[in-house]
């Protein structure tokens, strides 16, 4: 409050009131109340003997009570907070209800043994594309109108250049892998029912264009003109997502089961796959490394478009990441430390794929033998145990760097926290098939070195989703610029394990352990429905220490 008497300030800068220096407050008299603002926070008033204190935090929306007076939240910052929880919920119980449905039909049909058609799942799928491509569309239209209205409000945290680069690498898989299936179902008899597959596929790509542009081109819109129809359209599209995901996995799974056990498989529509086909032979090879990427392009997809969901009718930018553009290094490497952990890291990385060419050929020339899998498992046991040993000391350095109240790309951490669960279910399920083998006195070298690689996996992943949740929230120090090594080591070993990862979903002799103890059909499942989500983790860590590259140095 001003001496004597209320006083109203516009606030230009945090700490710079009307009549004293930057920084400080004049005490002032008793008497009426003072009201302080400030673009884009809450109006505040202040009152009482001897002045007032102006919170550090903006953000913080509570009341101060004083001697005199009582600050009261602005009616604006209050029609903030009245969210309209009615569109809202309708959205989200709309998008549930048709992800369950479609779950459902699906597995259905699986278990119930064709007694359900594919005709209803095909017609269910035209249903959820077609729309799904109509809201693709609209949400584009709508999202270029928010951005360039005047007053515009942008989300400078939904995501970053290295996220859109993995949305793009992401959507060249999943297309690759769409028109190889769409191939494959129109070498067959173009009079069956398949045809209307074809058809869905096509609606599917459509569908996947059309969202790649929105998360791509719009991933900051906020949208406020007819929020309802925004947030079904959102929500629509995150079912889809979904709804291809799951489906997905299950047809991968029953084309696994097929080549490895015949007697359980489900046929086409027209009937059994001809393997003898050359596109049927691309689609069973693509198919393992194609499926972690395709999920991937699902998993970002959905959480930039729950971004964009979450952001309409916001009246106030959600992030300040735009505050630190200008302190923003480029990626640059500036001492021989940095350099040598880039040379290290590419070095891991040639190893890695040596060591997938040499598991071929000592597979294919040693028949049954062991060897091949142990040199595997030791390759990949190295680079974990140096990354279990560095990472608490690079969570320590990083201390020194300034920590923020945001994370700077907003899609990174659920990303990260589903990815890092299934990558734990994944190492645990393995270290477990082993463990139990050498309890009931199944002894081997495979065994051994099995449960040594994956219970120690299961420590570096704790210690590295540590390690990047809390460098995700920092910037550069202004005194301390400690060395790049550290990220620049981890972000090319990460890219060396999931080429390890990428080769175990395409050959299970890696894993004969796992094979023996769940059986093909349960290691099957395992493989097409948890393992793909546990190799993003890899993937998606390339991508957080990118971003801690960028903004943390």
């Amino acid at each position: 409050g001003g001496g004597g008497g209320g006083g109203f300030f516009p606030i230009a800068h945090r700490g710079m009131f009307a009549s004293g220096p930057c920084g400080t407050l004049k005490p002032g008299g008793g008497g009426g109340d003072g009201e302080i603002t400030q673009e884009q926070f809450p109006l505040r008033t202040f009152g009482g003997m001897g002045g007032g204190n102006f919170p550090d935090d903006m953000d913080e929306r509570r009341t101060l009570n004083s001697t005199t007076g009582a600050s009261v939240i602005s009616a604006s910052m209050q029609q903030h907070h009245n969210e309209p929880a009615a569109s809202q919920t309708v959205s989200m119980l709309y998008g549930m209800l048709f992800t369950c449905i479609g779950c459902v039909l699906i597995f259905s049909k699986v278990i119930s043994g064709n007694s359900i058609s594919q005709l209803y799942i095909d017609i269910f799928g035209l249903y959820m594309f077609g729309i799904g491509f109509m809201s693709c569309v609209y949400a584009v239209i709508a999202a270029a109108s928010a951005i360039n209205a005047e007053g515009s409000i942008l989300d400078s945290n939904a995501g970053t250049i290295y996220s859109r680069i993995a949305i793009g690498v992401f959507f060249l898989a999943t297309l690759t892998h769409n028109v190889v299936i769409m191939a494959e179902n129109i070498s067959y008899d173009k009079d069956c029912a398949e045809m209307l597959y074809v058809i869905l596929l096509v609606l599917v790509i459509l569908f996947q264009i059309g969202q790649l542009v929105l998360v791509l081109r719009y991933p900051g819109a906020c949208i406020r003109s007819l929020p309802g129809a925004a947030r079904v359209a959102f929500a629509h599209i995150i079912a889809c997502n979904c709804y291809f995901w799951f489906s997905r996995a299950v047809q991968e799974t029953e084309q696994a089961i097929a080549v490895q056990l015949p007697a359980l498989h489900i046929p086409f529509a027209c009937g059994v796959r001809d393997t003898s086909l050359p596109v049927t032979r691309i689609e069973e090879t693509l198919s393992p490394l194609l499926l972690p990427l395709t999920v991937a392009f699902c998993m970002y997809s959905s959480l930039a478009v729950y971004r964009m969901w979450e952001n309409v009718e916001r009246l106030t930018a959600p992030g300040a990441r735009e505050l630190m553009e200008e302190s923003e290094p480029m990626l640059k490497l500036s001492s021989a430390k940095e350099i040598a952990a880039v040379v290290f890291g590419v070095v891991s990385v040639v190893i890695s794929i040596i060591t997938v060419v040499l598991y071929i050929i000592l597979r294919d020339e040693e028949g049954s033998d062991e060897t091949p899998v142990l040199y595997y498992i030791m390759s990949n046991m190295i680079w974990v145990l140096v990354l279990a040993f560095l990472l608490p000391v690079a969570t320590c350095a990083i201390k020194r760097h300034r920590k923020q109240g945001f994370y700077h790309n907003s899609i990174d951490r659920p990303i990260l926290v589903a990815t890092s669960l299934a990558s734990l279910t994944y190492a645990i399920f393995s270290a477990m098939s082993a463990f139990i083998f050498l309890l009931n006195g199944i002894v081997s070298a495979v065994a051994v070195l099995t449960v040594l690689f994956y219970s120690l996996e299961t420590l570096q992943i704790a210690a590295q989703t540590i390690y990047l949740m809390d460098s995700m929230r920092r910037s550069p120090s202004r005194s301390i610029r400690p060395s790049k090594s550290f990220v620049v080591f981890f972000l090319l070993v990460n890219l060396s394990l999931s080429i390890f990862f990428l080769f175990q979903l395409h050959d299970q002799s890696v894993n004969p352990i796992q094979v023996d103890f769940y059986g093909i059909l349960n290691w099957e499942i395992m493989l097409n429905f948890v393992a793909p989500v546990a190799c993003l983790y890899r993937i998606h860590s390339v991508f957080c220490f990118l971003d801690t590259w960028k903004f943390a140095y």
